[in-house]
């Protein structure tokens, strides 16, 4: 090695013209023969140049080695698969088809092999973010290798944060994992810091209660209910009347008792429950008011925002759906009370208030609460199985996929669930059956939707869309286009993972 060096050192001096690289010296190196001698000597020049550096010792130093990367177990996943992950994260590629590879991976209990770690570690750290299923994915090998590099150390912290000492977001994500976990540890931690928080940190933490919610959080909830925050103190009341043997409560259904709800005049049921509020005590009209006044509502308005409606159904004898017909055909509400009714059904979750309220809205698509947020906040909390027979039936309703703000569209952008093909179908064929000239150009939120069918829709449905029909606008069939690649990919993710494949 020391002779190569030395005469290919001399070449260079010399020049290639007066002292070429000799044959030996370039069969050692394992180069290919070229017609041009400069060639030859740079090629030999940088092979013994890394040659040259490989060759010198490891300089000592303090530095101590890690301890050596945990064994994974899991069987490596075929080659076909990890050849699909460049794909996959590349800025022109398919990153939304992640949270399905993950799902994979974890059904049929592979792992990476090394080499796909570190490109998936580095697609975390520009994202800021690690998935609980990526990390997951990763393993003990993937914490390990993060560990060793400053781009990716990020990803997966040391050392759990202190509840005293940690930064705000650190604790914020310190007390949502106790409440999964040690729900009583997390509450008994906030109890002792809850005076020392700002307002809105208040805030923060009280949204995370909902998790592990129990009859233990009471205390601290009552607590809440009497903060200098109007913020603070509605979402105590929020989280109380969620308690079922919670004395707010209590106190509401005894009050709903006492009342001859059951035989309310069409119409005037909300208001009879205003004009009937307690004086004063819990639950009364003057700490509604209180909670209006920094809101800028009515007593009616926060009512409608906090109210248990299953404890007023049973009061009243009437199904969630006809009752909600009663309430929203109210005369004196308006938009932005009933825009509160919704927000209170889709927070509380009630399985048989948001079947109700789909039903409800599916029977009346012209219906103007069709345009908030609110009513997509409903759809998107309803369970797997109805929203399938929920938007299925939407289908049916041109109307609500043209409307940009429509709940429908709103809710499909963000909707986890699997699309209905009768759905999917209804905005692929969209233009061809309401008579589209050829011109038409979708709008945005179109494109956004057959964008986001193509990750969620059944794969056999989307490949089998006729996308080839002579009278499709030219605009939208390039769009199909697209919408057929990802189906295409996702199909060539589903092969790669197939038991058939795997053997």
């Amino acid at each position: 090695m020391h002779n190569i060096w030395q005469n290919i050192l001399q070449t260079a001096v010399a020049g290639s013209d007066r002292r070429p690289v000799a044959e030996a010296d370039r069969l050692a190196l394992s180069l290919p023969p070229a017609a041009d001698a400069a060639q030859t000597a740079l090629q030999a020049l940088a092979a013994v140049k890394l040659l040259h550096q490989a060759a010198r010792p490891l300089a000592a130093g303090p530095v101590v080695l890690p301890e050596p990367c945990p064994p994974d177990s899991r069987p490596l996943v075929p080659a076909g698969v990890i050849s699909l992950l460049p794909v996959l994260l590349a800025d022109d590629g398919f990153p939304e088809a992640l949270p399905e590879f993950f799902e994979y991976l974890e059904r049929r209990g592979w792992r990476l092999p090394p080499e796909g770690v570190p490109q998936l570690l580095d697609w975390a750290a520009r994202k800021r973010r690690l998935p609980e299923a990526l990390r997951n994915s990763l393993g003990a090998p993937g914490q390990w290798l993060a560990v060793q590099h400053p781009d990716w150390q990020a990803l997966y912290p040391q050392e759990k944060p202190d509840w005293e000492t940690g930064t705000f977001p650190e604790r914020l994500q310190l007390l949502r994992h106790l409440r999964q976990t040690q729900p009583r540890t997390g509450l008994a931690w906030l109890e002792k810091t809850w005076a020392q928080e700002r307002a809105e940190h208040r805030l923060q933490f009280l949204q995370i209660l909902r998790t592990g919610l129990a009859s233990a959080d009471e205390a601290l909830l009552e607590l809440a209910r009497a903060d200098r925050s109007r913020q603070v103190r509605f979402w105590a009341w929020r989280l109380l009347l969620l308690l079922p043997d919670s004395r707010l409560r209590q106190t509401l259904q005894n009050w709903l008792e006492t009342l001859a709800v059951a035989g309310a005049k069409p119409g005037r049921l909300l208001a009879g429950l205003e004009k009937h509020l307690p004086a004063e005590g819990d639950f009364s009209k003057m700490q509604l008011q209180a909670l209006a006044a920094e809101k800028n509502a009515g007593v009616l308005s926060v009512l409608l925002e906090i109210l248990p409606l299953e404890d007023l159904a049973q009061n009243t004898g009437m199904a969630p759906e006809a009752l909600l017909a009663a309430m929203l055909n109210e005369s004196n509400l308006d938009e932005n009370q009933c825009t509160g009714l919704l927000e209170n059904i889709a927070w509380r979750a009630d399985p048989n208030w948001l079947r109700a309220t789909a039903h409800f809205f599916t029977q009346n698509p012209a219906h103007p609460l069709w345009s908030t947020a609110a009513l997509a906040a409903v759809l998107n909390a309803l369970p797997l199985t109805h929203w399938l027979t929920c938007t299925t039936a939407l289908a049916a309703q041109p109307r609500l996929l043209e409307a940009e703000q429509s709940a429908l569209v709103r809710a499909l952008l963000v909707s986890e669930f699997r699309w209905p093909d009768a759905l999917l179908q209804a905005l692929a064929y969209y233009p061809l059956r309401t008579d589209q000239p050829r011109h038409w150009k979708p709008p945005a939120h179109f494109k956004a939707l057959l964008q986001r069918a193509g990750y969620r829709c059944a794969i056999p449905a989307g490949l089998a869309l006729k996308i080839d029909a002579p009278d499709c606008p030219f605009a939208w069939y390039g769009e199909l286009v697209q919408f057929k690649k990802v189906l295409e990919f996702r199909q060539r993710l589903t092969l790669a993972f197939s038991e058939e494949y795997g053997k």
